[in-house]
């Protein structure tokens, strides 16, 4: 339980003390930069992208690609929740390239049948973490 911050939001040692220290609190970023000043303000974890592009995340610019992943993994040591355009065919590709896990909204929102389409994400999210491990 916890709090998810939008980029633009409340600074993370604020937002602690009003939750507390058991809360988590995750910030939403576009950059390595942004994932570093959450990460260095206390942020738990990180929610990043847009990683493909999608309509609902086309105002924050450009999708940042799958190589974005690879490059904040490598300067960061909070988990990284890739957003924007994830379907189920890109989980394997970003979880292998570190994100921590995802989060979508299209992916479900859009579907047909929400219940399938979120068991889908979910085994192919454990079907690669096991492979990692």
């Amino acid at each position: 339980v916890g709090v998810h911050l939008p980029s633009d939001g409340l600074p993370v040692p604020v937002v602690r003390r009003l939750v507390g220290p058991d809360r988590l609190i995750a910030v939403s970023t576009h950059s390595v930069a942004d994932i570093q000043r959450a990460e260095q303000a206390g942020a738990d974890f990180v929610v990043f992208g847009p990683i493909y592009d999608t309509p609902s995340k086309r105002g924050l610019g450009p999708p940042l690609g799958l190589a974005a992943i690879s490059d904040a993994r490598r300067m960061s040591s909070i988990p990284i929740f890739a957003i924007g355009g994830v379907t189920v065919e890109h989980v394997g590709d970003l979880i292998g390239a570190g994100a921590a896990g995802i989060a979508v909204i299209a992916a479900i929102m859009s579907a047909v049948d929400v219940e399938t389409s979120t068991a889908a994400l979910r085994d192919e999210i454990d079907r690669h973490k096991s492979i990692l491990t």
